[in-house]
């Protein structure tokens, strides 16, 4: 419609401004001619006039309607052009069409659409980068405006706070909802709003937060951040657009952090009660002795001594495990895994335990698949999982009872079972027997006829875990109370070909 409308002022246009032209140069012909004095001149019939007009008309409007298609096209190209960009659309560029100042014109547009382009480029890589870089963040990052609302929250923060980032952005121009309405921490709160600095609120602060997965320990982390002015001022960039101050949080999960200080917490309140019992016996039982007389209480004084000699060998198995897990623990430790043969193992593993299973007339069995010789594995790590695991089958199986051993391989790995048939432990406390210094007392508890078992040190099959995760292993427990337990170790196979140990 406007092309068309455009078309008809440009033909009017030009043809009345030839039909003028026209109509000025016969006028000032037929003048020319009147005032000529002395010249015989026919007259001109009425109807050939009539006809030179027609004729002059007709040539006007030919020539207006070729002037006005060309002159019609261009602008309207630019047009077009300038409605495309106004639009915001830069994907068609713009031709210029010949020499004139049109096509000047033309050519302006088209350096000024491409400047827009590569600026709506680099823009859109920009904002994508950013929002690729908070995606990826495992810190929380909030940010609020001087009106308390929030403006951008990454999706780990939605994670902490259980907010989903399409809730938060219901706002116009960009703004989303208040603080209030999706933060409901108080303290976090007060960290994001805008007078947080005058109420003299916290920049730092560690607080527990609620989620799917159980408590969150997060370490907040608040400061005050100058955010680029929004409106209109800005947009047309008035001398009124000054930056505003906002408010930043940093929300880092800090849970195994927490975890792993309370553990190392824990862990020294516990090795330090162990270590005061045995102490605390062995200091009674030596100023027993030391008061007694004992040429008379010589019976008296046995006794005490192999108190001494009992608490002696408590304290020394704890040291022990505690500097075997200490060892594990280290990360800069290395353990070179070799070639080792089953038979050896287990025959070495009888000669230390040997003793102690006859003493207590245990039965042993150890049985090898014929497929599976050798297990490539580290010897210390090795073997200290398969003494801490007979060494509790033992413990916690009566005279009589049976510990077995049993080596066989898998398509990718190798497995060593170590089976009793003692006391066995609760299904509910099957993930807590691997926790340092736990004890299961109520299953392992002595009975009437097997009398006190004796006391370990609660850290065997703590020692186990680390040494098998050390051989990038996995170990499965399997146990009932009176069903007895088995301790499935698998070690994946790595093997080149190494000498054998």
């Amino acid at each position: 419609m406007r092309g068309r409308r455009l078309f008809w002022k440009l033909f009017l246009g030009h043809a009345a401004l030839v039909a003028l032209v026209l109509g000025a140069g016969l006028w000032l012909e037929n003048s020319r001619l009147d005032q000529i004095e002395g010249e015989q001149i026919a007259a001109v019939p009425a109807g050939l006039a009539w006809m030179i007009g027609l004729i002059g008309l007709i040539g006007a409007l030919a020539l207006a309607f070729g002037l006005s298609i060309p002159w019609n096209r261009r602008i309207f190209h630019l047009t077009g052009a300038a409605h495309r960009l106004a639009r915001g659309d830069l994907s068609a560029p713009i031709d210029p069409v010949g020499s004139d100042e049109s096509a000047a014109l033309a050519r302006s547009l088209e350096r000024m659409r491409e400047r827009l382009h590569r600026q709506l480029v680099t823009i859109e890589h920009q904002g994508r980068t950013l929002k690729s870089l908070l995606a990826q963040l495992h810190e929380g990052v909030v940010v609020s405006d001087p009106d308390g609302r929030i403006v951008l929250m990454n999706p780990a923060a939605s994670r902490f706070l259980g907010v989903t980032t399409q809730a938060v952005l219901t706002g116009e121009q960009g703004l989303v909802a208040p603080v209030e309405d999706h933060i409901r921490n108080p303290t976090l709160q007060r960290m994001l709003l805008p007078d947080a600095i005058a109420e003299g609120g916290d920049d730092e602060k560690r607080l527990d937060v609620p989620s799917a997965h159980g408590l969150l320990s997060l370490l907040a982390r608040a400061s005050e951040i100058v955010l680029p002015s929004s409106g209109e001022a800005a947009s047309l960039g008035g001398s009124s657009a000054r930056p505003v101050k906002g408010r930043l949080l940093v929300l880092t999960d800090i849970t195994e952090l927490t975890r792993a200080m309370q553990v190392r917490s824990d862990f020294v309140a516990n090795a330090s009660h162990e270590l005061r019992t045995p102490i605390a016996a062995i200091r009674a039982a030596v100023d027993t002795v030391l008061k007694a007389d004992l040429d008379k209480e010589a019976e008296h004084a046995k006794r005490f001594l192999g108190v001494l000699a009992r608490h002696t060998s408590r304290l020394e198995a704890l040291i022990g495990d505690l500097l075997d897990l200490s060892r594990l623990e280290n990360p800069a430790a290395i353990y070179q895994p070799a070639v080792l043969r089953w038979q050896r193992i287990t025959d070495d593993l009888f000669d230390r335990w040997g003793g102690e299973i006859k003493e207590k007339e245990l039965l042993w069995r150890c049985d090898i698949a014929d497929d599976c010789p050798s297990v490539f594995a580290n010897p210390y790590l090795l073997q200290l999982v398969l003494d801490n695991l007979v060494d509790n089958a033992i413990k916690f199986t009566d005279s009589g009872g049976q510990i077995g051993v049993t080596c066989r391989c898998r398509e990718r790995s190798s497995e060593v079972e170590v089976t009793d048939t003692g006391c066995g432990i609760a299904a509910d406390e099957h993930q807590r027997v691997f926790e340092r210094f736990y004890q299961v007392e109520s299953a392992r508890s002595p009975d009437s006829s097997s009398g006190a078992r004796p006391r370990g040190t609660g850290l065997g099959l703590s020692i186990v875990k680390h040494a098998v995760a050390s051989m990038n292993g996995t170990v499965r427990l399997d146990s009932a109370p009176g069903r007895g337990t088995r301790v499935t170790v698998t070690i994946p196979n790595q093997h080149s070909s190494l000498l054998q140990y």
